[in-house]
């Protein structure tokens, strides 16, 4: 009889796991209690917070080890992504290298965290990583572009030395990308991305999606109308709806 693999939990994470030892020959069972996706990553898409002061010691260094492997894993997106009809692809950037390691920015446990950084050197950071992701090709949707301001910590100064290398970046991938109505009920109070950036992006031809990045059955769509003003404001005359990675231009109302 032969050693059959067993993993409990459908996540994203035990998902990726079965995928991977699958993929070398071996046999995989996978056991969840509900619906694949529907637990902790439903949430939060299965982001590992290594340094998460609420997270059981042991699991700190698996942790650590995880993060640092996802660089390589992303080669991995591009092979699956032809595996499946998906509509899109949306990428997003949620992690950032400080001086103790990696983390997620934009978790509100690490408010202490930010008022200790530099910002300049976040933000540098974090549109550098977002230009390597729009370059990357990977994706057909740039999430929340400036997601970095989430809890108010913004350089002083004019934000267009961020803005530009990376309007220049997502023009010559021809990506999409979002405005995303989330930041409204933030600590930022702004929606994603920052009216500025979107005018920039407008002006580049770069085209849009509207997403509300909702987290429960009532906030899908919500703020829609404030979305379609600021994306009017901007320059935008319409937003792109997709359809298995086919994307068709819709006229806003």
């Amino acid at each position: 009889m032969s050693e059959k693999t067993l993993i409990v939990g459908g996540g994203i994470i035990g998902l990726s796991i079965a995928l991977e030892i699958a993929s070398t020959g071996r046999s995989v069972c996978l056991l969840e209690r509900g619906s694949a996706m529907q637990e902790s990553s439903w949430a939060a898409a299965g982001m590992l917070a290594a340094d998460d002061p609420e997270n059981p010691a042991q699991l700190k260094q698996l942790s650590g080890l995880s993060i640092a492997l996802w660089p390589g894993f992303q080669d991995r997106i591009e092979q699956l992504s032809g595996r499946h009809q998906w509509d899109y692809l949306i990428g997003s950037v949620h992690y950032l290298p400080d001086e103790v390691g990696i983390w997620d920015f934009d978790n509100p446990k690490w408010l202490a965290r930010w008022a200790a950084l530099d910002l300049e050197r976040i933000w540098t950071h974090y549109w550098n990583s977002y230009a390597d992701m729009a370059s990357s090709g990977l994706f057909d949707i740039l999430g929340h572009p400036d997601l970095v301001k989430k809890f108010g910590f913004v350089p002083a100064g004019d934000l267009d030395r961020y803005y530009e290398p990376v309007i220049d970046a997502v023009a010559a991938s021809g990506c999409v990308i979002e405005l995303n109505t989330a930041g409204w009920h933030k600590p930022c109070a702004q929606c994603y991305p920052d009216p500025r950036f979107l005018k920039l992006a407008c002006s580049a031809g770069i085209p849009l999606v509207l997403s509300s990045d909702a987290h429960a059955p009532d906030q899908v769509g919500r703020d829609f109308p404030q979305a379609i003003a600021v994306a009017r404001a901007a320059g935008y005359q319409e937003t792109v709806l997709f359809d298995q990675r086919r994307r068709r231009p819709e006229k806003l109302p």
